[in-house]
């Protein structure tokens, strides 16, 4: 089993959405499940087992790999390990949780910026990587939560992801802007130019430090008065992002 959350992102005290996947013997991470059962998780601290067992189904739906998102509240900071069953083989994996974050949380308040648009770039070389460039570049984040909409705000880049699910992802959101038509959605770069993006520079725009990103892609699902109310890191599908929409708008 291999985690693909960024631990540096989660928090004691709190519910916490941990997304996990599988791996063959060689490491190779599966694009699909091997059964078509969910799975049973069981998590573990200390050796004392917190929270009763988690079924959870594999989430596929618009993405090019196979993943559980396992939500559960960590009492503290510490290391924890969730553990599984496929097929009659016992699977596991560890996690770290810290006592603090400097990723912008849920309930937290959207910081206003000034994010690059079609019609005023911001100096920024790299708008939208994704090919055709998407739509959603028409109005600033801060523009956005002066209107007092909900706000779908993804940070995410398709060309240089290092966890090469920024495109799919981008075009699962695409795929339900017009289903949630009271929800404003937005997409910012994480590289200001293609030079920022290679590996020995990795330099990240002004708003990626802003939210205290350390990983990509994150979405934050915020209300009319600018208050977190999910955030959904790493990867999601249709199905998973369509009922957290849902939510938002009420």
């Amino acid at each position: 089993m291999v985690s693909f959350s960024d631990t540096s992102a989660l928090l004691p005290g709190s519910p916490q959405r941990v997304t996990l996947g599988l791996a063959d013997r060689e490491g190779v991470v599966l694009a699909s499940p091997p059964t078509k059962d969910p799975l049973v998780f069981t998590i573990e601290s200390n050796g004392q087992r917190i929270g009763d067992p988690l079924t959870v189904p594999a989430h596929t739906e618009g993405i090019p790999r196979a993943y559980y998102p396992v939500s559960f509240t960590p009492p503290a900071a510490g290391v924890y390990s969730i553990s599984a069953a496929v097929n009659g083989t016992p699977v596991a994996t560890r996690l770290q949780i810290r006592t603090d974050t400097s990723v912008v949380a849920v309930g937290d308040k959207m910081i206003p910026f000034d994010t690059p648009t079609v019609a005023d770039p911001r100096g920024v070389e790299l708008l939208c990587t994704r090919n055709p460039q998407c739509p959603l570049h028409d109005v600033t984040l801060r523009e956005a939560l002066a209107a007092g909409t909900r706000v779908a705000f993804l940070i995410a880049t398709p060309q240089f992801c290092q966890q090469a699910v920024c495109g799919p992802v981008l075009d699962v959101l695409l795929g339900q802007k017009d289903a949630f038509p009271t929800v404003k959605m937005l997409h910012s770069e994480v590289y200001p130019t293609v030079a920022d993006a290679q590996p020995n520079v990795l330099k990240v725009t002004d708003v990626v430090s802003a939210y205290g990103l350390t990983f990509e892609p994150a979405l934050y699902l915020a209300g009319p008065d600018g208050t977190i109310v999910n955030r959904i890191d790493t990867i999601f599908d249709t199905v998973e992002l369509r009922d957290a929409l849902t939510k938002l708008a009420g």
